[in-house]
This record gives C-alpha cells, sequence and structure tokens, in this order.
C-alpha cells in the first residue's frame, strides 16, 4: 500500500519517489483500481510532479483498466463509471487526465458510451 501521505510530504513527485511508486503498484505484477485510485490521488493533491510520474500515471492506469481478466482490452461499463468518478470527483479534467483518457481510447478495443463524454 502506498503511503500517500509520505510521498505528497514536500508537495512534489520526484524521479525516487516514481521508483517507489513503481516498484510497490507492481509488486505483485497486477494493477487493479485501489492502486489506480491512489494515482488519482497523488495526482490531483500533488503540487506538482516530474515527468517520470506522469508516465507512470498513464501507463499504470491504463494497464490497470485494459488488462483485467473479465474484460481484457474494453473499457467495461464498471471501469468507465470509475473512471469517470476519478476524472470528475475535483469538477475539472486535467492535462494529465486528457492525456491518460487518449492512451486509453486509443489501446482499447471498445470503450464504454459513458467515457466517451468526457
Amino acid at each position: 500500500m502506498l503511503d500517500i501521505d509520505a510521498i505528497l510530504a514536500d508537495g512534489h513527485i520526484d524521479e525516487s519517489e516514481v521508483d517507489a511508486i513503481r516498484a510497490e503498484i507492481y509488486a505483485d505484477g497486477i494493477i487493479d483500481l485501489d492502486e489506480a485510485q491512489d494515482l488519482f490521488t497523488l495526482a490531483d493533491e500533488a503540487d506538482s510532479y516530474c515527468d517520470a510520474f506522469a508516465t507512470l500515471f498513464i501507463e499504470a492506469i491504463t494497464t490497470a483498466v485494459l488488462s483485467d481478466e473479465e474484460t481484457p482490452g474494453v473499457v467495461d461499463a464498471d471501469e468507465a463509471e470509475f473512471l469517470n468518478a476519478m476524472i470528475m470527483g475535483d469538477g475539472e479534467v486535467s492535462d494529465l487526465e486528457r492525456r491518460l483518457l487518449a492512451n486509453i481510447r486509443a489501446q482499447a478495443t471498445s470503450v464504454h458510451e459513458s467515457l466517451m463524454t468526457v
């Protein structure tokens, strides 16, 4: 489990913290939606972050959504609901979240219609 408070203590997510985040979320070989939620929290609450964090955010959340066993390659209704809640939770879509959505849409074989409205 990520120690979000410790990572955000100085307000900035640097490369050494990205290395620790990556090691933690990939430790079991599976990125689940709880870990994806932690990444959204870090992105929303950090004052700033390095490019490596943005890359990890996009890659890891895309993997979490598109590599599940039930609907591989597809953003199903539950995943779309999760993404909509995470992205719209603070009332705005950030540049990083737009990049995430573009990446998911580019890699998915199908995207639930509710996600297409974000």
